[in-house]
């Protein structure tokens, strides 16, 4: 997260969003990322498959965690809210 906030910096506002938001979830990729290794390992898939479950699943996981009240405990950060509105809704 110490070198996400800085580099998001130069990045528009909602990729800067997502970088941060990635970098948050951090804890929980570590958490989840053996745990998706470890069901994988069962079935006969090949390495592409293994690759992408074990990269994607455990971001999503971590994004999903972020915006519960067990964000705090699976992620070590607060729990966040969607920056996103209604349409039709300004901000102000």
């Amino acid at each position: 997260m110490l070198v996400a906030k800085p580099a998001a910096a130069a990045l528009s506002e909602r990729a800067s969003a997502a970088v941060v938001t990635l970098a948050t979830t951090g804890f929980a990729v570590v958490l989840a990322h053996p745990v998706v290794l470890w069901a994988l390992e069962r079935f006969d898939i090949g390495w592409p498959v293994v690759f992408a479950a074990a990269l994607l699943f455990p971001w999503a996981f971590g994004v999903i965690a972020l915006r519960t009240p067990a964000s705090q405990w699976v992620t070590g950060a607060p729990q966040q809210r969607s920056a996103r509105r209604p349409a039709g809704v300004q901000q102000g």
